[in-house]
């Protein structure tokens, strides 16, 4: 005696109301597909319908449906364009979908104002940012739903497929995610998969079979992620025509597998030819694919401001002594096909873990690369601005050192690293703890030929005169003149 599953009368009653609609072979067989993946039918009861859904459109394209060709030529020969056109979906009756419930209209969301199941969403950011890590906490809070950026998620499954990292680089990382957070195993359960793809050339097309494989076999997923755009696509990044084969495959993914997907992608130049897209490679990607796109982009932050020290709060001080400094990211909803308007998202960045800032904490900084921020990659005018800004500021901490030396007559010995990070920023009106050996090199090399680095071993540095002008009190006035 055969035994159905518990879903297997409703699963007919959906082909049965999809075929009197009119509705095509394929989408007749993705129902079947995702009841599949979702565990409401078995393998054999699925296998019913399939041979019941040929035999009906066999018999059905035998007395009511030509082809193109039948009707123009006359002919029984279908052409691969007309094989073609069959798998295309039949025009549905739009009319009938006045007479939907709201249940039937309304979307099933993943993450709260983001993500909806059988959507698709893009993150695209620079270095910096933690892709990966936040990619890893996107996981985390579906398979336990627990917020994600203080958005509510719908607890599920999630499939992470990664082609870049190290497996053990993910595992250190993913631990370092659930103790910050503190999720437990238990919590976690068996919701989340990885799958790391480091060394073999994986194309869309063999991980898209291969979530659909696993989705066949009972592993449905409610989340996929695509960790990064560029280590999966198949073609060239900069081609329209291969970007649009990767949406697409990855749109398959999402429709057939019934889940939503997460792409990482990297930022490319600005002011290219579509200045308005910060992706790498084709806009097609931005423009066609996604539902929902966020571009992560550093916050510029001054060292006297009130946001200076929100980002001073989150810093994160190891055993050993050594500090983690946090970093402000904006995150700006630059498409959203669902609907609504969630604005820019602020958020502090100190390894392993993302928060929200409230309180408009970062609202009044501008975020690097944008019109406000004077000295970020904004342009050539802004990047002109940068180079001077930071040549004066050289040249300010050059006349300080002189300065000193000229003021307690240094000699060959010079002044020890320490000092000349105290001297440079006491000039440049910095904290002399974040003040390091770079920021004194730099001026070193406005200094010209009257200062010079000597490296006496790897931790010890000292930075000794020559060549000093001889005028009295030169390097007070050298240093007078340029404030």
């Amino acid at each position: 005696m055969t035994e159905y599953g518990t879903d297997f009368a409703a699963v007919v009653n959906e082909l049965d109301s999809a075929i009197a609609n009119g509705a095509s072979k394929l989408k007749c067989l993705a129902v079947v597909n995702r009841s599949l993946a979702l565990n409401r039918i078995t393998r054999d009861e699925a296998s019913l319908m399939l041979e019941t859904l040929d035999s009906a459109f066999r018999s059905d394209e035998g007395d009511n449906q030509p082809t193109r060709q039948q009707e123009g030529s006359g002919t029984d020969t279908a052409t691969d364009e007309n094989a073609k056109a069959e798998v295309m979906e039949s025009p549905e009756d739009a009319g009938a979908w006045l007479d939907l419930s709201e249940d039937d209209v309304t979307l099933n969301y993943v993450v709260d104002e983001l993500l909806p199941e059988e959507h698709i969403i893009l993150f695209v950011a620079s270095g910096g940012v933690g892709k990966s890590m936040l990619m890893f906490e996107l996981c985390a809070s579906v398979a336990t739903g627990t917020p994600f950026l203080e958005r509510r998620t719908r607890r599920g499954c999630c499939l992470y497929v990664d082609p870049e990292l190290h497996e053990r680089l993910a595992k250190r990382r993913f631990r370092a995610v659930c103790a910050a957070r503190g999720i437990t195993r238990d919590e976690l359960g068996a919701r989340f998969k990885y799958m790391n793809f480091r060394g073999h050339r994986s194309t869309q097309d063999a991980i898209v079979n291969y979530v659909l494989a696993q989705a066949r076999a009972g592993n449905a997923f409610d989340l996929v992620v695509l960790d990064s755009v560029n280590a999966i696509l198949r073609g060239d990044e900069n081609s329209a025509t291969d970007m649009r084969e990767f949406i697409c495959a990855v749109q398959r993914l999402a429709m057939a597998a019934h889940c939503a997907v997460a792409i990482v992608h990297h930022t490319g130049k600005f002011g290219g030819q579509d200045a308005g897209y910060k992706g790498r490679g084709s806009s097609v990607l931005s423009k066609d694919g996604p539902d929902t796109v966020l571009e992560i982009t550093q916050i510029h932050v001054d060292e006297d401001s009130d946001a200076w020290e929100t980002l001073r709060a989150h810093d994160r001080t190891l055993s050993n002594g050594e500090t983690i400094r946090a970093t402000g990211w904006r995150f700006d909803c630059a498409k959203l096909r669902s609907g609504g308007n969630p604005g820019h998202i602020d958020v502090v960045y100190c390894y392993p873990t993302h928060e929200v800032v409230g309180n408009d904490a970062l609202s009044e900084c501008a975020a690097s690369g944008s019109p406000e921020d004077n000295g970020s990659r904004g342009g050539k005018e802004s990047g002109k601005l940068r180079t001077a800004e930071h040549k004066l500021a050289c040249m300010k901490g050059a006349a300080a050192l002189i300065a000193h030396m000229h003021r307690h007559a240094i000699g060959a010995e010079g002044i020890d690293g320490k000092t000349a990070c105290s001297i440079v920023a006491e000039a440049l009106g910095k904290d002399s703890a974040q003040t390091q050996k770079r920021d004194v090199v730099a001026c070193i090399e406005e200094g010209g030929e009257f200062l010079l680095l000597n490296q006496i071993s790897q931790r010890r540095w000292t930075v000794v005169p020559q060549h000093l002008p001889h005028a009295d009190d030169e390097g007070e006035q050298m240093q007078a003149d340029i404030t």
